[in-house]
């Protein structure tokens, strides 16, 4: 494949990595908690508090 060729495959954008590298971090935050959530969820506090943070990985993915 020639370069030109290749070009047609990325974004032109260069901030597109920046921001799909954000949302993976957001994802990957957001699972680790829900992981967590699931893991132990009998202690009210903390599963209140993991719910909210994973409420705010969610907002902030629809707000970038």
């Amino acid at each position: 494949m020639n370069r030109r060729m290749l070009t047609r495959f990325f974004p032109g954008d260069r901030r597109f990595f920046e921001l799909l590298d954000q949302h993976a971090g957001r994802i990957n935050e957001a699972a680790d908690l829900l992981c967590a959530l699931l893991a132990n969820h009998a202690d009210d506090r903390q599963r209140q508090e993991r719910i909210q943070r994973i409420d705010v990985c969610e907002k902030q993915g629809d707000n970038d």
